[in-house]
């Protein structure tokens, strides 16, 4: 009561711009602290999301360099006997090993698990062995040492078991990849509260309407009435 006839005492104007001046500034503060809250969860979400996406695309580039790699391995071996042709495809493939070997390097230094990060690692020796192995036989391909493909893929067997074996762990690697997404966000980023509406809010706005009665309402007799004549006509 103390506090009514108080405010009593200000004319309707000055009530008018306190209740004004209240709501501006309240509005400001929560304003100015949300405004904070989302900046500083902004660089969260990014390293969150940029560690990931640098991984998958860089996974990407791996895949495609060794895909381009195998394809000039086996062109170098169908050209055998034709040593201008072999010559360009074998400098394709030594380029293309040099690029896969610096993907495999780029992917390690983004890769978002140690898990991941071992199995890339342990890429780059076999990579190196895969060249070494199979760099004889190219050798003699260009050399025209080997001009039948049949010899040449012969020769090329045990290299092409290990390229084979690379592919099979580049390929375990993408699976591993594609289930970044759905890997669970930060705690910090999931307790934000959101701005838009939840999809349950329909069930949770029925839950709290009146249930309607089973019980039927007492009934006037003129409805019952004109539905029997409108029956009977």
């Amino acid at each position: 009561m103390n506090l009514i006839t108080w405010l009593r005492r200000f004319s309707i104007r000055s009530r008018l711009i306190t209740c004004m001046v209240l709501v501006v500034g309240i509005g400001s503060i929560v304003g100015s602290g949300m405004s904070w809250q989302l900046w500083s969860l902004k660089g969260e979400f990014d390293a969150f999301t940029q560690q990931e996406f640098a991984a998958v695309q860089r996974m990407g580039k791996l895949a495609l360099n060794l895909s381009a790699l195998r394809g000039h391995e086996k062109a170098a071996i169908i050209n055998a006997g034709d040593s201008v042709s072999a010559q360009a495809e074998v400098k394709a493939w030594q380029a293309a090993l040099e690029a896969t070997d610096q993907a495999t390097q780029a992917l390690q230094e983004v890769a978002p698990s140690e898990a991941i990060a071992a199995q890339v690692q342990a890429l780059r020796p076999k990579l190196a062995s895969y060249g070494q192995a199979l760099e004889p036989t190219l050798k003699m391909v260009t050399d025209l040492a080997i001009t039948s493909s049949a010899e040449a893929y012969q020769g090329s067997e045990s290299a092409r078991a290990q390229a084979d074996a690379i592919e099979r762990q580049v390929n375990t690697l993408i699976r591993a990849a594609s289930r970044l997404g759905h890997k669970p966000m930060p705690s910090s980023v999931r307790s934000t509260p959101s701005t838009t509406a939840s999809p349950n809010w329909p069930k949770r706005v029925a839950s709290r309407l009146p249930m309607a009665s089973s019980t039927p309402s007492p009934c006037c007799g003129v409805c019952c009435s004109r539905r029997a004549s409108s029956s009977c006509l």
